[in-house]
């Protein structure tokens, strides 16, 4: 386990790393879930194994500190999750969000696209899929995605965050496609 003292915030944030290739896997929970017990199954499943993977607890989560002079924003976690990342000298990384780690995500690319390199895609055609715990997101087909990429780049954003969205039907407990 890994710490990085936060001085803006007078606390200690907390993760794990596993050493690997290739562009980075940061791995970001739902609301009040350790990112270890959350994510190591995945981040070590054979397919995932050899990639270099950071699991970070938020404030106030997991082995993280639990300050009471945080305001636990979604924003802030956002920043706490860049600070790491800056700390570890990681760019262009791929973000995994799971429910409230999907929002931090999609902060995180809006205030820091350097950091991340890989929104939401779901299949079929024309379909723009709310969210519905994540207020202002969406999951996109990939023909609304490309829209959605065309006016992101005319508003100078030259980086998104793509998270699969597979059918349960089409993969097993683990994650695994049938």
């Amino acid at each position: 386990m890994k710490s990085l003292f936060l001085s803006e915030f007078d606390t200690t944030i907390r993760y794990h790393e596993i050493k690997g290739e290739g562009r980075p896997v940061i791995y970001l929970a739902a609301l009040s879930l350790p990112s270890l017990p959350n994510f190591l199954s995945i981040a070590t499943h054979p397919a995932m194994a050899s990639r270099h993977s950071i699991l970070i607890d938020y404030l106030g989560v997991g082995h993280s500190d639990h300050p009471e002079g945080f305001d636990y924003s979604l924003e802030n976690h956002a920043k706490t999750i860049a600070d790491v990342l800056d700390h570890e000298n990681l760019k262009n990384c791929i973000v995994i969000g799971h429910s409230m780690g999907g929002t931090v995500g999609v902060l995180l690319a809006m205030a820091r696209p350097d950091l991340v390199s890989h929104l939401f895609v779901c299949e079929g055609k024309n379909i723009k899929e709310k969210i519905p715990s994540m207020e202002g997101v969406y999951r996109y087909s990939i023909d609304n995605l490309i829209k959605e990429a065309k006016y992101a780049v005319s508003l100078g954003i030259n980086c998104l965050a793509l998270f699969p969205c597979v059918n349960p039907k089409l993969r097993t407990a683990e994650c695994e496609e049938y």
